[in-house]
């Protein structure tokens, strides 16, 4: 009825052709049923702006996303690509204290996601900035680097970079 759903696929080339099998599983609720929460997933702290050096090791970007409504924020889920090595989420409160959410060391071949069991999941008031701090590692120290001797940036290909939770 009027709803349109986006996917946002990565895919590299790797030399042979391969099949995608991508699935989707989507429950509706019993005609007259009314949710009691609305579930909202979002980017938060995209950052377009990556500057990541040639042979850099621990390079830091920051992003932001401002709650527009109270939140229960159910989970969390560190997005990178190839250059990624550690991200975390936190949330400045209206009153301007902070706190530390959750961090993940990145690893290019899990893309988790960390649910939050019921009774830590985060309440967040309405008006809170979640922060998203990401470091990244263009060093031939990171085994998933082509090259770590070229400059890299944001982008939509597996090659390029990304920084949002």
């Amino acid at each position: 009825m009027g709803s349109t759903i986006h996917f946002n696929m990565h895919y590299h080339a790797i030399g042979v052709e391969t099949t995608d099998r991508t699935r989707v599983g989507i429950t509706f609720y019993p005609k007259g049923v009314v949710p009691e929460r609305k579930l909202i997933s979002a980017h938060a702290g995209d950052d377009e702006d990556l500057d990541i050096p040639a042979g850099e090791s621990n390079v830091r970007h920051d992003g932001y996303y401002r709650l527009k409504e109270n939140a229960h924020i159910i989970a969390f889920q560190a997005h990178m690509h190839n250059l990624g090595k550690w991200q975390c989420l936190s949330a400045i409160y209206p009153d301007n204290t902070k706190a530390v959410l959750n961090c993940a060391d990145w690893d290019f071949g899990w893309h988790i996601v960390y649910n939050y069991e019921d009774d830590v999941a985060p309440l967040l008031p309405k008006g809170t900035l979640l922060h998203v701090t990401s470091w990244h590692d263009n060093s031939d120290a990171n085994r998933w680097n082509d090259d770590p001797r070229n400059w890299a940036g944001f982008g939509q290909r597996t090659s390029d970079e990304m920084s949002f939770a």
